[in-house]
């Protein structure tokens, strides 16, 4: 793989690598979907899932400055044939994140005491 030196260097490293393959961006995307989509089936399946957030620096993000906050959720399950982590990227920490993330979840959440998840604790 060549080296590209740039603040979003791994994002840029695979965009360029599939480039060169013939790929255009849009069909790098559509390559992972199917198993991103099968991966938020088996969440949406447990009964038992586990969910945090934590703050992330994100060097290149339009409309934002490289000093601001932005958040990766991550979804964990606990009881899947084979373990299940999905990484979901938000540019904030709103509660709106995780009512969207979990809309089709009907089990047990476990999760620190943050107030954005208790939308989706009354719900479930």
């Amino acid at each position: 793989m060549s080296h590209i030196p740039n603040a979003c260097g791994a994002y840029f490293k695979l965009s360029h690598t599939y480039g060169s393959l013939g790929l255009a961006q849009g069909h790098q995307i559509g390559l992972v979907q199917p198993l991103i989509n099968l991966m938020r089936e088996t969440c949406a399946e447990q009964s038992v899932l586990h969910m945090d957030e934590t703050p992330l620096q994100v060097l290149c993000e339009p409309g934002k400055k490289s000093q601001s906050q932005s958040y990766m959720w991550v979804i964990a399950t606990t009881q899947a044939i084979g373990p299940v982590v999905l990484f979901n990227y938000s540019p904030g920490r709103g509660g709106d994140t995780p009512s969207e993330l979990l809309s089709n979840f009907n089990g047990t959440l476990m999760v620190d005491g943050y107030e954005g998840y208790n939308a989706v604790c009354v719900e479930n």
